[in-house]
């Protein structure tokens, strides 16, 4: 029986998730050969093994011969490396931590994403640049270094200290900065597309005309850091920190910014369309000449903001807190407003055509000159609108609450 027939017996007999997700991770090329890695153990001698992911923890491994040997996610933490023979091996995400790499030959051995903090190096280590700028930063830390324009690609800098560091136009694609110390870097004009800056602390941070595509600043701190420019097309900013960041001309098409705060964030002209705002804060942010055409907005918070010549057409508004917001002029046909509180807002010359406000707040608003024309409006509250001007033909103000609404 294959893998797949395997999975589906387990699911059809109401095995649990944890059970058959279990027999992915053991599925067949998965995992170290059990027998390469006993002769590794054994002889010292395994030239071209498989031993992907193994547990080589402390291992004596002194003058081993692993040439082209594959030691992805491999954990040799600890281990003792001495004078080995690594050319050309592939070492992809291992841990080599603590590990002893003295007189070590790595020659063309591909390191992206190791782990290297406190490795053991000498100048008999045969050992590419860049992975040994890497362990130096790693283990030293990184801060207050001029770093420009050098090539971190693929790099493992997870927690490293890399305050008041200048990265301008430096290589930093499919690198990873999990919880990593950026404060008050300079890391404008770089490359950053699908680097991994999950939970990294990125405040007072200048990142002004870079490249994060496809980049992971999922929960990062970006308070007061300067965007300006820069590109983050389908990033993941989800539960992101971006309080009084400077998002001017910003690209964030399709962005995840679920739940992310953007109080007193500057976001002039930015591309937010097909963006992700679900339940996000941008309560008194800065968004004229945003677009956010087929945004989700769904209970976002968009009190105080300023969205004169705002984009929103197609965008999902359901539930979304708006108050004392400026709307004025700008095109909200055949949107979903269900329940929206846009109360005290200004919304005159604005286009509600076919729009859906059913039992939306709307006490106090400026309509003037709107366009209503069979919009749905039962059960919202107008009291106290103004609707002078507005186009009013085909309207639904079925159950809707009218007192003092002005109508000339």
């Amino acid at each position: 029986m294959n893998i797949s027939q395997q999975l589906l017996q387990n699911y059809l007999l109401g095995a649990p998730l944890a059970v058959i997700l279990s027999l992915v991770l053991v599925a067949p090329g998965q995992a170290a050969d059990p027998d390469d890695v006993e002769q590794l153990q054994q002889t010292r001698q395994c030239p071209g093994c498989d031993l992907r992911d193994a547990d080589l923890r402390g291992a004596y491994l002194r003058q081993a011969n692993l040439r082209g040997a594959n030691l992805t996610g491999a954990d040799l933490n600890g281990a003792d490396l001495r004078g080995a023979f690594l050319v050309q091996a592939n070492l992809q995400g291992a841990d080599l931590r603590n590990t002893d790499l003295t007189g070590t030959n790595l020659g063309q051995a591909d390191l992206a994403q190791a782990r290297l903090a406190n490795a053991q190096l000498n100048n008999y280590t045969v050992l590419a640049d860049q992975w040994r700028l890497v362990h130096d930063i790693v283990t030293n830390g990184g801060q207050d270094r001029n770093l420009a324009m050098v090539n971190l690609e693929r790099a493992n800098l997870t927690e490293a200290d890399l305050r008041n560091v200048d990265f301008t136009g430096a290589n930093l694609a499919d690198a990873t900065l999990e919880s990593a110390n950026l404060q008050n870097s300079t890391l404008a004009e770089a490359d950053l597309t699908e680097a991994d800056l999950f939970i990294a602390n990125l405040q007072n941070t200048v990142i002004t005309n870079s490249d994060l595509t496809e980049s992971t600043l999922r929960a990062t701190d970006l308070r007061n850091a300067d965007l300006t420019g820069t590109l983050l097309t389908e990033a993941d900013l989800n539960n992101a920190y971006l309080a009084r960041t400077n998002l001017t001309e910003t690209t964030l098409n399709e962005a995840d910014l679920e739940s992310a705060i953007l109080t007193n964030a500057q976001s002039e002209n930015a591309d937010l369309e097909r963006s992700n705002l679900f339940l996000a804060n941008l309560e008194d942010s800065q968004l004229s000449g945003v677009n956010l055409e087929r945004a989700r907005l769904e209970g976002a918070n968009i009190i105080g903001t300023n969205l004169t010549v705002g984009e929103l057409r197609g965008s999902n508004l359901v539930a979304i807190a708006s108050r004392n917001v400026d709307l004025a002029g700008v095109n909200l046909s055949n949107q979903d407003l269900r329940f929206v509180d846009l109360s005290g807002s200004d919304l005159s010359n604005t286009s509600f055509r076919n729009t859906n406000l059913s039992g939306a707040s709307l006490r106090g608003v400026n309509l003037t000159g709107a366009d209503l024309r069979d919009a749905n409006l039962s059960g919202a509250d107008l009291y106290n609108a103004d609707l002078t001007n507005a186009n009013i033909a085909g309207v639904n103000f079925g159950d809707a609450n009218l007192e003092r609404v002005t109508f000339e």
